[in-house]
Protein backbone atom coordinates (compact mmCIF):
# COMPACT_ATOMS: atom_id res chain seq x y z
CA UNK A 1 0.00 0.00 0.00
CA UNK A 2 1.26 3.47 -0.84
CA UNK A 3 1.69 5.85 1.98
CA UNK A 4 2.11 9.06 -0.83
CA UNK A 5 -0.33 11.64 -0.66
CA UNK A 6 -1.19 13.92 -3.66
CA UNK A 7 -0.10 16.92 -2.02
CA UNK A 8 3.56 14.81 -2.06
CA UNK A 9 5.00 14.55 -5.58
CA UNK A 10 8.50 12.37 -4.50
CA UNK A 11 6.10 9.09 -4.61
CA UNK A 12 4.66 9.73 -7.88
CA UNK A 13 7.90 10.39 -9.52
CA UNK A 14 10.05 7.58 -11.08
CA UNK A 15 13.53 7.79 -10.31
CA UNK A 16 14.35 7.58 -14.00
CA UNK A 17 12.05 10.27 -14.89
CA UNK A 18 14.10 12.92 -12.58
CA UNK A 19 17.24 11.90 -14.06
CA UNK A 20 16.50 12.19 -17.42
CA UNK A 21 15.66 15.75 -16.71
CA UNK A 22 17.94 16.75 -14.20
CA UNK A 23 20.11 19.20 -16.61
CA UNK A 24 16.85 21.11 -16.60
CA UNK A 25 15.50 20.83 -13.57
CA UNK A 26 19.22 20.94 -11.48
CA UNK A 27 17.47 19.07 -9.23
CA UNK A 28 18.04 15.36 -7.84
CA UNK A 29 15.31 15.28 -5.09
CA UNK A 30 12.06 14.44 -6.86
CA UNK A 31 10.07 17.53 -4.53
CA UNK A 32 12.59 19.60 -5.72
CA UNK A 33 12.45 18.74 -9.33
CA UNK A 34 8.53 18.35 -9.56
CA UNK A 35 8.08 21.98 -10.44
CA UNK A 36 10.72 22.28 -13.61
CA UNK A 37 9.76 18.55 -14.25
CA UNK A 38 6.14 18.95 -14.83
CA UNK A 39 6.79 22.00 -17.44
CA UNK A 40 9.35 20.43 -19.04
CA UNK A 41 7.15 17.11 -19.94
CA UNK A 42 4.82 19.40 -20.97
CA UNK A 43 7.24 20.83 -23.53
CA UNK A 44 8.20 17.35 -24.68
CA UNK A 45 4.59 16.03 -24.91
CA UNK A 46 3.79 19.17 -27.06
CA UNK A 47 6.88 18.93 -29.09
CA UNK A 48 6.39 15.20 -29.66
CA UNK A 49 2.66 14.95 -30.22
CA UNK A 50 2.71 13.79 -33.58
CA UNK A 51 5.14 10.46 -32.88
CA UNK A 52 3.32 9.72 -29.64
CA UNK A 53 0.18 9.47 -31.32
CA UNK A 54 1.39 7.30 -33.80
CA UNK A 55 2.79 4.87 -30.96
CA UNK A 56 -0.05 5.54 -28.98
CA UNK A 57 -2.39 4.24 -32.10
CA UNK A 58 -0.23 0.90 -32.33
CA UNK A 59 -0.35 0.41 -28.43
CA UNK A 60 -4.23 0.74 -28.63
CA UNK A 61 -4.50 -1.48 -31.18
CA UNK A 62 -2.30 -4.04 -30.01
CA UNK A 63 -3.82 -3.80 -26.28
CA UNK A 64 -7.56 -3.13 -27.01
CA UNK A 65 -7.00 -0.19 -24.73
CA UNK A 66 -6.11 3.70 -24.28
CA UNK A 67 -2.26 4.26 -23.37
CA UNK A 68 -1.70 8.00 -22.56
CA UNK A 69 0.86 10.58 -24.02
CA UNK A 70 2.39 10.56 -20.80
CA UNK A 71 2.56 7.17 -19.87
CA UNK A 72 4.28 5.94 -23.20
CA UNK A 73 6.95 8.71 -22.24
CA UNK A 74 7.82 7.13 -18.85
CA UNK A 75 7.93 4.00 -20.66
CA UNK A 76 10.44 4.94 -22.96
CA UNK A 77 12.43 6.87 -20.59
CA UNK A 78 12.28 3.72 -18.69
CA UNK A 79 13.70 1.56 -21.80
CA UNK A 80 16.46 4.28 -22.08
CA UNK A 81 17.62 4.48 -18.85
CA UNK A 82 18.00 0.41 -19.27
CA UNK A 83 20.13 0.83 -21.98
Amino acid sequence: MSTTSPSDPAGLVDRHVVDRYRPITGERRPLEAWPGLIEALAIDLERNAEPLAAIRSVLRDALGAEVSALRVSDIAIWMEARS
